[in-house]
């Protein structure tokens, strides 16, 4: 099964899974953060904690990441962000929910980068464009910037980037500059199950989705940490 995440107004969208609503044994709406299943494995997770492994096993975070997004729901409609005790508190937009992201600029050697202080994880400010996967999978491992390696993310580390309070493109443009509207960018993670596929993120608005590795996306490169 593929989940396909995205800004919905009925899911509270948590990077490593989505939350949905549901109704409780007095049929009134209650947020569930119980396991979800990975995106890229199927095996269920915590979104309380969130993490992820890299291509080596070895997790990358375990921070909660921010979504972005500024504006509370019920499961029909936008409404004004509620109240603890009231039904569907507890959503994203509402203040002190989770920590606040700053991206802290490479200066000097660095120049060129970007560094997420929630996650840890160091990002090539740039892209490339018009590579199939295997392609970007190489532009990572051969990038030259800064004197660091680079990889090609994972779905998860792209999906921590995208800013759902945002829209063509959903991201901070402060520290991505020139971020294409409407580009998909690839992720190192496979499809389980489907031969020569991976994972994509659209810069649009952050949707998942998986595709044939022989298509062409763009590619932007994390730190190999």
């Amino acid at each position: 099964m593929k989940w396909l995440v995205y800004g919905a107004m009925f899911c509270v969208i948590l990077i490593s899974g989505i939350a949905c609503d549901k109704q409780n044994d007095n049929n009134d709406p209650t947020w569930d953060f119980g396991p979800m299943p990975d995106a890229d494995s199927g095996t269920p997770v915590d979104p309380a904690v969130v993490s992820h492994e890299n291509l080596n096993g070895e997790q990358t975070w375990s921070n909660v990441v921010p979504t972005g997004q500024k504006k509370c729901y019920n499961n029909q409609k936008e409404i004004p962000c509620p109240q603890p005790g009231d039904p569907f508190f507890g959503q994203d937009a509402q203040n002190g929910q989770w920590k606040t992201r700053s991206f802290l600029p490479g200066t000097g050697g660095d120049a060129g980068t970007v560094v997420d202080d929630v996650t840890g994880l160091r990002w090539q400010q740039g892209f490339a464009l018009n590579l199939a996967w295997d392609g970007a999978y190489a532009y990572c491992e051969n990038l030259d910037l800064a004197g660091r390696e680079w990889r090609l993310p994972t779905t998860h580390e792209l999906k921590s980037i995208i800013d759902y309070g945002m829209h063509a493109p959903a991201i901070d443009l402060t520290a991505f500059p020139g971020t294409p509207e409407s580009v998909w960018f690839w992720g190192t993670s496979r499809v389980k199950d489907i031969k020569n596929t991976a994972w994509i993120v659209y810069s649009l608005d952050g949707f998942v989705e998986y595709t044939d590795k022989n298509n062409r996306y763009a590619v932007r490169c994390v730190e190999n940490i």
